[in-house]
């Protein structure tokens, strides 16, 4: 009797076993890496991932379609390392390239990204030497952080359609010039650091730009094509020739700014309206911040250039935070400043009285 009751789960079992047997080869082919020619792919979700190549050619054409399914995506480390490489065809349909896909391409010179691309991704062209021209697709939206940092980088092409450029996108390319495009809202910390770049042009209405994002670059000239509120952080542009003290705190009207003799000019004219302000030695002022429309910027003994930092005309309210024998203030010191075009104003902290911070004395003088 309980062989007979057992009897039909035994072959119910031994159905179980032979489909197992039959569909696991399947399920593993398709999380396993498959070969089409020299590429190593993989299937998701209906369509082909590439994951390798192993071939010796100098030229590369990524396929567009692989048994009838659309290749949509590179991964990590596709042509990683890959020094035989020297040209690269990346077709339509093609959304995603992973990060550090074409790492250690030391010989690959020229590459077609595809329309429809939606970002570069982290360290995508790190230690690709030979790329000196590169033209960014429409589609894509953010170059992520050394997404763009071929050290011969010379010219650049960014589309319309790009939102962010984030930290050290191009850091350490020879880019002589940049057009930021219209709809970009963010250029991320040190971005476009040691570079080459003389000229940038500023399309958008309003970007936000990260720390040292232009630092460390022999700028000559601006072009900003409408007058702009920009967000700028310290030492966005601190060059060598100032230039963080011609941004200032507040918006910047359409023009031609270049850098001549020491000087910046605005459309060939020198007079545009900016104030300084010069800390002077005395107690040790720790900190200046400035207030105007209900906007604080906080300034350090690093942020200035030979105690220097120019300020466009109003009227401000100046807190210090100061030193004296050691100890920190524990509040700021307010007064109010009104700059004047072309003026030059001093901030003086004299130490009168030595036994308590409240005995640091301001005052300001027009020059």
């Amino acid at each position: 009797m309980n062989y007979a009751m057992n009897f039909p789960r035994t072959i119910i079992l031994s159905i179980m076993v032979i489909l197992a047997t039959f569909f696991t080869p399947i399920i593993a082919a398709q999380q396993s890496s498959l070969l089409y020619n020299d590429f190593e792919y993989k299937i998701e979700n209906n369509f082909i991932t590439i994951t390798g190549w192993n071939g010796n050619s100098s030229d590369v054409n990524v396929p567009a379609i692989i048994n009838n399914l659309p290749v949509r995506k590179i991964d990590d480390k596709t042509f990683y390392n890959k020094k035989n490489i020297k040209y690269i065809f990346i077709p339509v349909g093609i959304t995603e390239i992973g990060e550090r896909a074409f790492w250690g391409c030391e010989n690959l010179s020229q590459i077609t990204l595809p329309t429809g691309l939606e970002k570069i991704n982290a360290e995508t062209f790190i230690n690709c030497k030979s790329i000196s021209d590169l033209v960014i697709p429409e589609g894509v939206k953010e170059i992520c952080e050394y997404g763009i940092t071929p050290v011969f980088l010379k010219n650049v092409v960014l589309p319309q359609s790009l939102e962010i450029i984030d930290d050290y996108a191009f850091q350490g390319t020879k880019l002589k010039e940049i057009i930021i495009p219209v709809n970009v809202k963010k250029i991320g910390d040190y971005a476009f650091n040691h570079c080459q770049l003389t000229t940038i042009t500023f399309n958008g209405n309003s970007a936000a730009i990260g720390i040292r994002a232009f630092d460390e670059n022999p700028i000559t000239s601006i072009k900003i094509q409408s007058k702009i509120p920009m967000s700028i952080l310290i030492y966005a542009m601190d060059f060598p020739n100032n230039f963080i003290n011609f941004f200032g705190l507040t918006q910047r009207q359409a023009g031609l700014y270049t850098f001549k003799n020491n000087t910046w000019y605005l459309d060939g004219k020198s007079d545009f309206p900016f104030g300084t302000i010069i800390t002077k030695d005395g107690a040790t002022i720790d900190s200046i911040h400035i207030y105007s429309n209900n906007d604080e910027k906080s300034y350090y003994p690093e942020d200035f250039n030979d105690n220097k930092y120019l300020l466009p005309p109003g009227k401000y309210e100046i807190g210090v935070r100061y030193s004296a024998n050691g100890r920190q203030s524990a509040s700021d010191t307010y007064f109010d400043l009104v700059v004047n075009a072309g003026k030059t104003y001093s901030i003086s902290a004299e130490l009168y009285y030595t036994t308590a911070l409240g005995s640091v004395r301001y005052s300001i003088e027009e020059e």
